[in-house]
């Protein structure tokens, strides 16, 4: 799988865009077997493996609850639940996207007026060269 910088920005919106910034990122099961199954099921795989790198970086955080009224004391039932939320970090990852985008989009949009600005200058120059300066 490969880290995608724009799903990573939109995970981090819909952290910051939540109602208390945070979502549900793992749920924790036994299994049969008797083992821990630990899935995420809100998220899709290239998501999840995009907010564990976020996870990672420092950019969001998580707690595991594991106190909840919901858990069942069934085998297959969930016993915790991984909750994440945005840090300081995130927050200012998101901001600092949004300014990159803003001064990209103002650069491609001012090629045209960069481009005419020179193609009159060199029409000037050539112009002045060919007919000399008038005075």
């Amino acid at each position: 799988m490969k880290r995608d910088k724009n799903l990573q920005i939109e995970i981090l919106k819909k952290l910051e865009a939540s109602e208390d910034q945070s979502l549900r990122f793992e749920v924790y099961a036994k299994n049969f077997g008797g083992y821990d199954d630990a899935e995420t099921p809100d998220w899709s795989r290239e998501e999840a493996y995009n907010a564990r790198l976020l996870i990672r970086d420092g950019f969001v955080r998580t707690e595991k609850v594991t106190d909840a009224p919901w858990f069942g004391p069934g085998p297959e039932d969930t016993y915790a639940e991984t909750y994440a939320f945005l840090t300081s970090a995130g927050h200012d990852r998101i901001e600092n996207a949004n300014w990159l985008k803003a001064a990209w989009s103002n650069i491609w949009s001012n090629i045209p007026t960069f481009l005419a600005s020179v193609i009159t200058a060199l029409i000037i120059a050539w112009a002045v060269k060919i007919f000399g300066p008038q005075l």
